[in-house]
Protein backbone atom coordinates (compact mmCIF):
# COMPACT_ATOMS: atom_id res chain seq x y z
CA UNK A 1 0.00 0.00 0.00
CA UNK A 2 1.36 3.38 -0.94
CA UNK A 3 2.37 5.53 2.00
CA UNK A 4 0.49 8.31 0.25
CA UNK A 5 -2.81 6.41 0.16
CA UNK A 6 -5.62 7.88 2.27
CA UNK A 7 -7.20 5.47 4.74
CA UNK A 8 -10.93 4.91 4.22
CA UNK A 9 -12.08 6.50 7.53
CA UNK A 10 -9.95 9.57 6.80
CA UNK A 11 -11.35 9.79 3.28
CA UNK A 12 -14.93 9.66 4.63
CA UNK A 13 -14.12 12.39 7.16
CA UNK A 14 -12.63 14.61 4.45
CA UNK A 15 -15.68 13.97 2.23
CA UNK A 16 -18.13 14.84 5.02
CA UNK A 17 -16.17 17.97 5.93
CA UNK A 18 -16.57 19.19 2.38
CA UNK A 19 -20.35 18.71 2.35
CA UNK A 20 -22.63 21.68 2.99
CA UNK A 21 -23.99 21.72 6.55
CA UNK A 22 -27.66 21.14 7.17
CA UNK A 23 -29.39 24.48 7.77
CA UNK A 24 -30.15 25.10 11.44
CA UNK A 25 -33.39 26.79 12.37
CA UNK A 26 -32.32 29.67 14.65
CA UNK A 27 -35.65 29.43 16.50
CA UNK A 28 -34.86 25.87 17.61
CA UNK A 29 -32.71 27.37 20.37
CA UNK A 30 -35.90 28.50 22.11
CA UNK A 31 -38.92 26.69 23.54
CA UNK A 32 -41.68 26.50 20.97
CA UNK A 33 -45.05 28.15 21.72
CA UNK A 34 -46.81 24.81 22.38
CA UNK A 35 -44.23 23.86 25.01
CA UNK A 36 -44.96 27.08 26.88
CA UNK A 37 -48.73 27.22 26.39
CA UNK A 38 -49.26 23.54 27.25
CA UNK A 39 -46.96 23.53 30.29
CA UNK A 40 -48.37 21.96 33.45
CA UNK A 41 -49.37 24.45 36.15
CA UNK A 42 -47.03 24.87 39.11
CA UNK A 43 -47.93 22.84 42.21
CA UNK A 44 -47.10 24.18 45.64
CA UNK A 45 -46.03 22.59 48.90
CA UNK A 46 -47.10 25.79 50.68
CA UNK A 47 -49.59 27.87 48.72
CA UNK A 48 -47.95 30.70 46.76
CA UNK A 49 -44.68 30.41 48.71
CA UNK A 50 -42.95 27.04 48.27
CA UNK A 51 -43.31 25.62 44.74
CA UNK A 52 -43.18 21.84 44.63
CA UNK A 53 -40.13 20.19 43.07
CA UNK A 54 -38.24 23.47 42.79
CA UNK A 55 -35.26 25.13 44.48
CA UNK A 56 -36.17 28.10 46.71
CA UNK A 57 -34.19 30.23 49.13
CA UNK A 58 -34.96 32.21 52.28
CA UNK A 59 -32.57 35.16 52.51
CA UNK A 60 -32.25 37.35 55.60
CA UNK A 61 -29.65 38.99 57.80
CA UNK A 62 -27.73 36.83 60.23
CA UNK A 63 -29.68 36.49 63.47
CA UNK A 64 -33.05 37.08 61.79
CA UNK A 65 -34.51 33.79 63.12
CA UNK A 66 -34.38 31.96 59.80
CA UNK A 67 -33.93 28.65 61.64
CA UNK A 68 -37.08 29.29 63.71
CA UNK A 69 -39.02 30.06 60.53
CA UNK A 70 -37.66 26.88 58.93
CA UNK A 71 -38.73 24.82 61.97
CA UNK A 72 -42.21 26.33 61.76
CA UNK A 73 -42.27 25.39 58.08
CA UNK A 74 -41.33 21.81 59.02
CA UNK A 75 -44.18 21.76 61.54
CA UNK A 76 -46.70 23.06 58.99
CA UNK A 77 -45.88 20.62 56.21
CA UNK A 78 -45.89 17.66 58.62
CA UNK A 79 -49.09 18.57 60.47
CA UNK A 80 -50.93 20.22 57.59
CA UNK A 81 -51.52 23.38 59.62
CA UNK A 82 -51.14 26.70 57.72
CA UNK A 83 -47.60 28.07 57.60
CA UNK A 84 -47.30 31.06 59.97
CA UNK A 85 -51.04 30.64 60.53
CA UNK A 86 -51.75 32.10 57.09
CA UNK A 87 -50.48 30.08 54.14
CA UNK A 88 -52.21 26.71 53.47
CA UNK A 89 -50.20 23.55 52.93
CA UNK A 90 -51.19 22.31 49.47
CA UNK A 91 -49.05 19.17 49.36
CA UNK A 92 -47.67 17.24 52.32
CA UNK A 93 -44.21 15.84 51.53
CA UNK A 94 -43.48 12.16 52.09
CA UNK A 95 -40.72 13.17 54.48
CA UNK A 96 -38.71 16.19 55.55
CA UNK A 97 -34.91 16.14 55.46
CA UNK A 98 -33.55 18.89 57.72
CA UNK A 99 -29.83 19.57 57.38
CA UNK A 100 -29.24 21.70 60.46
CA UNK A 101 -25.51 22.25 60.18
CA UNK A 102 -25.53 25.08 62.72
CA UNK A 103 -27.74 23.45 65.39
CA UNK A 104 -26.64 21.23 68.26
CA UNK A 105 -28.70 18.19 69.18
CA UNK A 106 -29.76 19.82 72.45
CA UNK A 107 -31.14 22.83 70.55
CA UNK A 108 -32.99 20.59 68.12
CA UNK A 109 -34.42 18.49 70.94
CA UNK A 110 -35.91 21.59 72.56
CA UNK A 111 -37.36 22.81 69.26
CA UNK A 112 -38.83 19.43 68.38
CA UNK A 113 -40.49 19.20 71.79
CA UNK A 114 -41.80 22.78 71.72
CA UNK A 115 -43.21 22.39 68.22
CA UNK A 116 -44.75 18.97 68.87
CA UNK A 117 -42.59 17.21 66.29
CA UNK A 118 -41.21 14.37 68.41
CA UNK A 119 -43.60 11.79 66.93
CA UNK A 120 -42.53 12.71 63.38
CA UNK A 121 -38.89 12.37 64.40
CA UNK A 122 -39.54 8.96 65.95
CA UNK A 123 -41.52 7.73 62.93
CA UNK A 124 -38.63 8.88 60.69
CA UNK A 125 -40.92 11.08 58.63
CA UNK A 126 -38.60 13.85 59.82
CA UNK A 127 -34.90 13.12 59.34
CA UNK A 128 -32.34 15.50 60.84
CA UNK A 129 -28.60 15.82 60.38
CA UNK A 130 -27.30 18.10 63.12
CA UNK A 131 -23.99 19.86 63.64
CA UNK A 132 -23.00 16.91 65.87
CA UNK A 133 -23.31 14.26 63.14
CA UNK A 134 -20.11 12.29 62.64
CA UNK A 135 -18.03 12.52 59.49
CA UNK A 136 -17.89 15.00 56.65
CA UNK A 137 -21.03 15.61 54.65
CA UNK A 138 -21.76 16.66 51.11
CA UNK A 139 -25.17 17.08 49.52
CA UNK A 140 -24.26 14.56 46.81
CA UNK A 141 -24.20 11.88 49.54
CA UNK A 142 -27.96 12.06 50.14
CA UNK A 143 -29.44 8.75 48.91
CA UNK A 144 -31.72 9.35 45.95
CA UNK A 145 -34.20 6.85 47.42
CA UNK A 146 -34.91 9.41 50.16
CA UNK A 147 -35.23 12.39 47.85
CA UNK A 148 -38.34 11.59 45.81
CA UNK A 149 -41.30 13.42 47.35
CA UNK A 150 -39.17 14.98 50.10
CA UNK A 151 -38.78 18.53 51.34
CA UNK A 152 -35.07 19.25 51.90
CA UNK A 153 -34.03 22.22 54.03
CA UNK A 154 -30.39 23.36 54.12
CA UNK A 155 -29.60 25.55 57.13
CA UNK A 156 -27.62 27.50 56.12
CA UNK A 157 -26.44 27.87 52.54
CA UNK A 158 -22.84 28.71 53.49
CA UNK A 159 -22.42 25.41 55.38
CA UNK A 160 -23.03 23.44 52.18
CA UNK A 161 -21.14 25.72 49.80
CA UNK A 162 -17.82 24.29 48.61
CA UNK A 163 -16.17 27.56 47.63
CA UNK A 164 -14.27 30.00 49.81
CA UNK A 165 -16.50 32.90 48.80
CA UNK A 166 -20.23 33.09 48.07
CA UNK A 167 -19.30 35.58 45.35
CA UNK A 168 -17.36 32.92 43.43
CA UNK A 169 -19.49 32.39 40.32
CA UNK A 170 -17.83 29.06 39.43
CA UNK A 171 -18.52 27.56 42.86
CA UNK A 172 -22.01 29.09 42.90
CA UNK A 173 -22.78 27.29 39.62
CA UNK A 174 -21.53 24.03 41.14
CA UNK A 175 -23.77 24.51 44.18
CA UNK A 176 -26.73 25.32 41.92
CA UNK A 177 -26.06 22.16 39.90
CA UNK A 178 -25.97 20.10 43.11
CA UNK A 179 -29.30 21.54 44.21
CA UNK A 180 -30.73 20.84 40.75
CA UNK A 181 -29.65 17.20 41.08
CA UNK A 182 -31.74 16.95 44.23
CA UNK A 183 -34.71 18.60 42.49
CA UNK A 184 -34.35 16.27 39.52
CA UNK A 185 -34.56 13.34 41.96
CA UNK A 186 -38.03 14.55 42.95
CA UNK A 187 -37.36 16.74 45.99
CA UNK A 188 -38.34 20.28 46.88
CA UNK A 189 -35.36 22.26 48.15
CA UNK A 190 -35.14 25.26 50.47
CA UNK A 191 -31.81 26.84 51.28
CA UNK A 192 -31.47 29.39 54.09
CA UNK A 193 -29.03 32.16 53.27
CA UNK A 194 -27.69 34.51 55.92
CA UNK A 195 -25.09 36.22 53.75
CA UNK A 196 -27.32 39.20 53.01
CA UNK A 197 -26.16 42.60 54.24
CA UNK A 198 -28.09 45.68 55.23
CA UNK A 199 -29.29 47.61 52.23
CA UNK A 200 -29.46 44.57 49.91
Amino acid sequence: VSRYAVREPDAIAVFKAGQPKEPVDPLSFFDNPDQILNAEPVDFVVNSIIPKNRYTGFVALSGSRKTIIACNLVRSVLTGEPFLGKFPVDCTPERVLLFAAESARSELKERMENLGLVSFLQSRKLLIRSAAANGSFHQDQIPESLLAGSLCIFDTFVRFFDGTSEQDSVEARKFSAQMQRIVNAGATVISLDGTATKGT
